[in-house]
Formats: C-alpha cells, structure tokens, sequence
C-alpha cells in the first residue's frame, strides 16, 4: 500500500507540473496580419554626366593654372595607382611652357559605354593628341600611365 500511495503522489505531482507549465508560460502574442509587401521604385545610380570632352577642357584647364589637385581628381584609378598625387605635381612643376591647346578643336572619337577618345589639336602641332578616357562609378576619368601629364597615355 505504501507503494501505491508513493506512486499515486509521483503522478498526482506530474499532473500538477504538466498543467503548471501550460497555465503559467507566457501567452503567445497574436502574430500580425501578414503586411503586403511593397516595392520601392529605386531611383538609378548617381551618373556624372559631365561628358568626356567637358573632362578634357576642365582637365587641361586645370593644369594650365596649376590647379594640380583639380586636374588629378580627372584622373582613373589606375593614374592614381600608377603616380601618387605627390609624383603628378612633381611632373608638372617639371613642365617649362605649357602647350597651347586649341579648345575649339576638342572632338569625341570612337568609343563605346566603358571606353573613348577624345582628341585636341596644338596651336604649334596641328596633328592633335589623344586621350583616352574610361567610365568609372558613373564618371569619365582620363588613362595617364605613360606620357606628361598634358600628353597622357593609356600604357606605357
């Protein structure tokens, strides 16, 4: 008899814990009506349109003045790579006598959306000089890798 009175008081505790533990744990919050789903019309990436021969002018312009810091910001990632600010100012305070380009002769060549060419003529060498130019974050920045700063190329 003892041995069913304990076992009578185990599941009589059971029960209790059983039933304690679901009256006593905290209530589920009621979940949300699902909310609709919008889509926001993304507006396109910041674009400068500035337009490579714009980049040019403003470019020899700057150099022209000795506006080093403005002409190098012109410049791509891989000028920058190649010649730090500090070696970019010292090529030009190298320069005795800058060019004199005729900026009414500035024209686009061929080019695609990454890549182009825009040309310039010399009052002193009616030839012209190229410079190529590539579209980097939207921007079009000039290829000096090899060459002065006023004749940049795009290798070496």
């Amino acid at each position: 008899m003892k041995r069913s009175a304990v076992a009578f008081v185990i599941i009589l505790l059971a029960a209790v814990l059983v039933v304690g533990i679901i009256y006593l744990r905290p209530a589920a919050k009621p979940s949300a009506p699902p909310q609709k789903k919008t889509t926001k019309p993304t507006a396109p990436p910041v674009v400068n349109t500035e337009p490579p021969i714009e980049v040019v002018k403003h470019y020899l312009e700057a150099l022209k003045i000795k506006n080093y810091q403005s002409a190098y910001t012109y410049l791509s990632s891989a000028s920058h790579t190649e010649y730090s600010y500090d070696k970019f100012e010292a090529m030009n305070k190298q320069i005795t006598g800058f060019p004199e380009f005729n900026m009414e002769s500035l024209q686009a060549g061929p080019g695609n959306n990454a890549d182009t060419l825009v040309t310039i003529k010399q009052y002193e060498d009616p030839a012209g000089h190229g410079f190529h130019l590539t579209l980097e974050d939207g921007q079009w920045k000039i290829k000096f890798i090899g060459g002065t700063p006023p004749f940049p190329y795009p290798e070496k």
